[in-house]
């Protein structure tokens, strides 16, 4: 993964307002591939792979200025494969590809305001193959793409201000091969190819 910044506030009693400014830029390809291969396994398998362009996340205490841009101009491929003889145990496998994200987390703002610019021109994937005999326990698979995604927690309480923008230029591809012989559990097998997603929590209601 590249360009990524984590910005955490500085306690509320020592910072009631936060003007932070994040701008990010890619035109690379981004790669992750993770191979697995197991004659016999007695406990549980757990293996993934992800590959991301942009990435942002804010953590903070007190009110919040958040000017958010990403631009991302590369390949950001991820590939998981599995090849299990015999699996004792339960079996969680996962690929995730995205060209750009951002989470805002202000639990105590009482005012939050945030302008996100989000650009995606080349694809996203995420491909996981995977083959196993004999299962025990439960199995989980999942591929998951997205080129353009931003997450707001805010507090429930006073304004919230959002003005977000989201270009996607880019083929967006999610692929989830699963072949078992025969299991003990509950298979979930799912994929999604998300071009642009923004989510808002906790929306202040007057």
């Amino acid at each position: 993964m590249a360009f990524v910044l984590a910005f955490a506030a500085a306690p509320a009693a020592y910072a009631q307002s936060n003007h932070l400014a994040n701008n990010q830029l890619n035109s690379t390809t981004i790669s992750s591939s993770t191979n697995t291969t197991v004659y016999e396994l007695h406990g549980a398998l757990q293996t993934s792979s992800l590959a991301g362009g942009n990435t942002v996340a804010v953590d903070v205490d007190g009110n919040l200025a958040f000017s958010n841009q990403q631009r991302f101009f590369g390949d950001a491929r991820a590939t998981t494969n599995v090849h299990v003889g015999a699996l004792g145990g339960s079996g969680l496998i996962l690929s995730t590809a995205f060209s750009n994200n951002a989470e805002v987390n202000a639990p105590t703002a009482c005012c939050v305001s945030v302008n996100n610019l989000q650009i995606a021109n080349i694809d996203p994937t995420a491909v996981a193959n995977v083959r196993i005999g004999y299962a025990a326990e439960d199995v989980t698979v999942s591929a998951r793409a997205f080129s353009n995604g931003m997450t707001i927690n805010g507090s429930g309480d006073g304004n919230m201000h959002v003005n977000s923008v989201q270009w996607n230029g880019a083929a967006t591809h999610a692929v989830a091969n699963t072949t078992i012989g025969s299991i003990g559990g509950d298979l979930v097998a799912q994929s999604s190819a998300i071009g642009n997603s923004l989510t808002i929590n906790n929306i202040p209601r007057h």
